[in-house]
């Protein structure tokens, strides 16, 4: 006849318990992270479009830098320009070549970002 062999586990109900209230923590964290985030990078891109970064300044009235907005949640920065033409300066036209304000910023910023996000998540579990 075979033994049998059972176990029992303590402290389940505690460990469930810091699980969800960690993952409330962790989605709390980065929503405030990721509205930081996309204030941050409206800035920077603000700061491109007028010449203070390398790109080519993309003033004339100056309402494409004033109508730059942002939105956030805890999964996603938005960052988007108000004005009908931003996408033209962007990715250019066949008179004009791109200025690449928006993805040039986000490429100079990315591991800063990283970085951000990540240290903020820790800090919230």
């Amino acid at each position: 006849m075979a033994k049998s062999m059972s176990f029992k586990i303590f402290g389940l109900q505690k460990a469930n318990l810091y699980l969800k209230n960690s993952k409330a923590g962790v989605k709390r964290g980065t929503s405030k992270a990721m509205n930081t985030i996309s204030l941050f990078m409206e800035d920077e891109v603000r700061q491109s479009i007028t010449g203070h970064r390398a790109e080519i300044k993309s003033v004339d009235t100056g309402n494409f830098s004033a109508r730059l907005f942002s939105r956030s949640n805890s999964d996603s920065a938005m960052i988007k320009d108000g004005t009908s033409y931003g996408k033209y300066l962007e990715y250019g036209t066949s008179r004009l070549g791109e200025r690449r304000h928006f993805r040039n910023s986000l490429a100079r910023n990315k591991n800063k970002i990283k970085d951000y996000l990540n240290s903020q998540i820790k800090k919230s579990v």
